[in-house]
């Protein structure tokens, strides 16, 4: 009777074996599964990474090359500003000047200046 109950419990302990070898078998096609998976979608998610810094890399360049034109024309502007400036000093001063000679003076003609034949603001829009 020993033998039998011993045999049995063999055959058991034998059948939950194989099961749990065929579970285990199971879970590593699984886990294999899913590290392939896993692989996937780690190389699409640094594609698309990529694919968005390159992206935000161009932006960037082309907010630069903007930045670096406005710098320019704002130079280009400050110099007019500073030239018509320069000439509405030199303006204010002739007119000072005529204002408080005498009036028994004639007002000679005077040509004028290079720095007033030409706006500057006027060369400034030109370009």
């Amino acid at each position: 009777y020993e033998r039998d109950a011993a045999a049995a419990e063999l055959q058991h302990t034998t059948q939950e074996l194989h099961n749990a070898k065929a579970e285990v078998t199971k879970l590593g096609a699984l886990v294999a599964e899913l590290q392939c998976r896993l692989a996937l979608f780690k190389s699409t998610d640094l594609s698309k990474e990529k694919q968005t810094i390159d992206s935000n890399e161009e932006a960037l360049i082309e907010a630069r090359a903007a930045l670096d034109a406005e710098r320019a024309g704002t130079e280009r502007l400050e110099r007019a500003l500073a030239a018509a400036l320069a000439d509405n000093a030199t303006l204010a001063a002739k007119l000072h000047a005529s204002d408080n000679d005498e009036p028994t003076q004639q007002p000679t003609e005077q040509p004028p200046s290079a720095s007033t034949n030409i706006c500057p603001i006027d060369s400034f829009l030109a370009e």
